[in-house]
C-alpha cells in the first residue's frame, strides 16, 4: 500500500480500517467489521499500523453504499 502513515509500535486497541503488520506473518492485516483478531494478544508483536480509512470516512462510506445500493427495493 502506498501513500500511508505509518505509525511504529503498536495501537491502543485494533479497530476497522487498521492495517497492520506483525513480526510473526508476511504481509499485513487488514481489519474490517467483525474481524476476529483474538488470537492477537500480543500487541507488542505488533511492528507497525496506518489507518487505510479513518473511522468517520468508514462510517460514510457505509452511509453512502446504503443510500446508492443497487437491489434496494425502492428502486
Amino acid at each position: 500500500m502506498r501513500n500511508l502513515e505509518w505509525f511504529d509500535g503498536s495501537p491502543d486497541k485494533l479497530e476497522p480500517g487498521m492495517f497492520f503488520q506483525h513480526k510473526d506473518y508476511e504481509g499485513g492485516f487488514l481489519i474490517g467489521h467483525g474481524d476476529g483478531f483474538g488470537w492477537l494478544t500480543d500487541f507488542s508483536r505488533i511492528v507497525r499500523w496506518a489507518w487505510v480509512i479513518k473511522p468517520h470516512e468508514l462510517e460514510w462510506a457505509a452511509d453512502m453504499a446504503g443510500k446508492h445500493a443497487k437491489g434496494r427495493p425502492e428502486q
